[in-house]
């Protein structure tokens, strides 16, 4: 499944497989008005304020069924329905959930490499910083920093997992095919390396107050732990970018 509006990005498949469930198994209720006029007072219209959500099918042999979603029951689960070219309302079963705007139809992971896997992670600074967190076993709870002097200590154990859990669950804010954005110099690159050989390099950019991350290069790394696209730009929020690129260096500071 993809979404065409967003230059045939991939489709959330739960959100898709939802709504198609809930067409499938959906059962009549009770039949309803077969007044246009009152089509509205169940969210069924076809145009104006009451207007009803319409979900196009495309079935074999190029059959289209268009169903009309209106509103959700007053009691109950159920909603009420339509087919497009039949005034017959009906009240069904199930609800039919529709998400709300083009990003929640996208597949919006980048990367879901467990926590577990990941034995290295690296970020360059452009102002030639760099920060190195890793471990030598996947049973050590907590990454070491590899440029912490040998007398140092981190102020608190975990300090330095933020970099590397990052990764385990990174969903993107938007996302935009990489030959329709320019950026400018990045401000840091990053490399990410497993215990199984996996090894993902990217870099992170600044646009504004927004902050873009690209997937350059990958090699041994299962789809489902980078669902990401080495061709797209992704935005990510704030509290993500300081995760990879500020907290450890703003904690090593407060230690000093």
């Amino acid at each position: 499944w993809v979404v065409p509006a967003k230059a045939d990005y991939p489709a959330d498949p739960g959100a898709v497989g939802t709504l198609l469930r809930a067409l499938v198994e959906a059962r009549k209720v009770e039949a309803k008005t077969r007044n246009p006029q009152l089509h509205g007072q169940l969210g069924l219209a076809a145009e104006g304020e009451q207007q009803a959500t319409k979900v196009r099918l495309e079935l074999p042999a190029q059959k289209l069924i268009d169903v009309l979603v209106g509103k959700s029951a007053q009691q109950g689960s159920g909603q009420y329905v339509r087919l497009a070219d039949d005034d017959q309302a009906w009240l069904i079963d199930k609800a039919v959930d529709l998400p709300q705007g083009e990003l929640h139809w996208l597949d919006r992971r980048v990367a879901a490499i467990p926590f577990d896997a990941i034995r290295q992670v690296e970020v360059r600074l452009r102002k030639g910083e760099t920060f190195t967190v890793f471990r030598d076993k996947a049973e050590e709870p907590n990454f070491k920093v590899r440029q912490l002097p040998a007398d140092a200590k981190l102020p608190y154990e975990a300090a330095a997992n933020g970099m590397a859990s990052l990764f385990g669950h990174l969903d993107f804010a938007d996302a935009a095919p990489l030959d329709q954005v320019k950026f400018k110099e990045p401000l840091l690159d990053y490399e990410v390396q497993t215990f199984a050989g996996g090894r993902l390099k990217g870099a992170l950019y600044q646009q504004g107050e927004q902050y873009w991350m690209t997937l350059a290069e990958r090699d041994k790394l299962e789809a489902e732990q980078l669902p990401g696209r080495a061709d797209w730009a992704y935005r990510i929020e704030q509290y993500q970018y300081r995760a990879l690129a500020v907290a450890l260096k703003e904690a090593l500071a407060k230690k000093q």
